[in-house]
């Protein structure tokens, strides 16, 4: 066989700082190759698996999988059903018979048979709104003693603008709660009061209500030192080209939204002041300051573990068991929130549970992914306040309704672009603490709006938005 049939040694000479290079070149690689999977991790992040909110979510975005229960779709046997009742009979506006007029089986006329008994259906309809319009002759009278001639004046109720308190509370509904553009509002009550409204008297009016809620507002602030259980949370707002933070703080009976410049310790500090009792809260470290009992939202919890099963095997393995543990906590505190067992029984099922997460957490720190050894370590560190819901009934298992209880502001935020002013700004935390908390006690804003608006125009006593109807 010739010398040419083997392949001939060729040998390069290079210097010291390219041979450093090319040895690290594997250690360069594997970093690229770890950013490269972070950044995929950070692309894939939804509300679903992380903290962001729902409302940063792209069009497509899929919930959390449910595991089939094997039930059929629809009601389950037992579920209370729900129904339109009917009205209580002082609201009745009035009443018509409806007789057969012939015997659906033999045909018979039963024109002069009475009946004995009456099936009630109610119908609601809206009637044809008129607008009520008051005219106000301000009467010229000449002194009888120096000629000086004298004039009327205005009531205080009517010398603010041409629209009354009903007018008023309709525009900051519209525009506050239900997040109208003020062109929209305008179309909508020059359609019903059938006459023009001026696009620049909206603005105007807004103030009105915004001075009139003033003082139920500050009644409600006042409650948050005093609450034996608050709920809070916070998204962006934005007043012209500044961005600004918006908090709430929540129990069953009223919502507090207050709009800051910043979202930082001493800012969650000064809108929490006096208070110290529970506080239920994301795992995020805007309220990590607080010393008080705590309870982290489990709803939070769960999309971290969703994230952390999502990785690579490592973590696969910790994430996982620690969503069937989420799962299995899920359907103990249903059981006890559709009363099937009592406060005591749910605490106690959720004993087992605790060890399992805890030694998974602790498992999970050891793990060779950097980023869930450090989220088990971080849980570890509160992993006491995950708990509380365990051992007082009044506390939640999570933040949800602080959450919900916010989202009106983020829609106003996405179909505003924000306010243009800090008069703008105050109007929409004001409007929308009403709001939040006529529907948790079960009030009609609309009405306590224009009495509220009434009685600021009038210089009249102010209705409390925490007093019972």
């Amino acid at each position: 066989m010739s010398s040419e049939s083997f392949p001939q040694s060729v040998y390069v000479t290079i210097s010291k700082s390219e041979f450093d290079a090319l040895m690290a070149l594997p250690a360069l690689l594997e970093k690229l190759a770890r950013r490269v999977a972070e950044l995929e991790e950070k692309l894939g992040q939804n509300s679903t698996n992380s903290s962001k909110p729902p409302s940063s979510d792209p069009p497509g975005t899929r919930k959390k999988p449910q595991r089939p229960s094997g039930q059929s779709k629809g009601g389950q046997p037992g579920h209370k059903g729900k129904g339109r009742a009917l009205f209580e009979q002082s609201k009745i506006t009035r009443t018509k018979i409806c007789k057969p007029s012939s015997c659906a089986g033999c045909g018979h006329d039963l024109a002069e048979v009475s009946g004995s008994t009456f099936q009630r259906a109610h119908v609601m309809d809206l009637p044809q709104i008129i607008p009520d319009i008051t005219e106000f002759l301000l009467q010229a009278v000449d002194c009888p003693c120096c000629g000086q001639t004298a004039r009327g004046e205005l009531p205080a109720h009517a010398a603010h603008s041409a629209f009354g308190p009903g007018v008023i509370a309709l525009l900051a509904n519209l525009t506050g709660r239900c997040r109208m553009s003020r062109r929209d509002a305008k179309w909508l009550l020059e359609q019903e009061l059938d006459d023009q409204i001026g696009l620049g008297t909206l603005p105007r009016l807004e103030p009105i209500a915004s001075d009139a809620l003033g003082p139920s507002y500050a009644e409600v602030k006042g409650q948050v030192p005093t609450a034996p259980v608050l709920g809070v949370d916070d998204s962006a707002w934005k007043e012209r080209k500044q961005y600004k933070v918006g908090y709430i703080a929540s129990t069953p009976g009223w919502a507090l939204i207050q709009i800051e410049d910043k979202k930082d310790h001493e800012t969650a500090k000064a809108f929490l002041a006096g208070f110290s009792q529970t506080l239920v809260s994301d795992r995020g470290s805007t309220y990590s300051f607080y010393s008080g009992i705590r309870q982290t939202c489990l709803s939070h919890t769960d999309r971290h573990f969703l994230c952390m099963a999502s990785r690579g095997e490592s973590s696969r393995l910790v994430g996982r068991p620690l969503l069937d543990a989420m799962d299995q906590l899920w359907s103990n505190w249903k059981s006890y929130r559709n009363e099937k067992t009592t406060f005591e029984q749910m605490s106690e099922s959720m004993v087992p549970i605790q060890g399992k997460m805890f030694g998974l957490l602790l498992g999970g720190t050891k793990v060779d992914h950097k980023k869930t050894a450090k989220t088990c370590r971080n849980f570890l560190n509160v992993f006491d306040s995950l708990w509380e819901f365990t051992r007082d009934p009044a506390v939640p298992p999570t933040n949800n309704d602080s959450e919900r209880g916010l989202r009106p502001l983020v829609r106003l935020r996405k179909n505003s672009f924000g306010s243009q002013s800090e008069a703008g700004t105050t109007f929409t935390a004001r409007i929308l603490t009403a709001a939040e908390t006529c529907r948790r006690r079960g009030k009609n804003l609309f009405n306590f709006l224009k009495s509220t608006v009434q009685a600021h125009l009038a210089g009249l006593r102010y209705p409390l938005i925490l007093a019972p109807d």
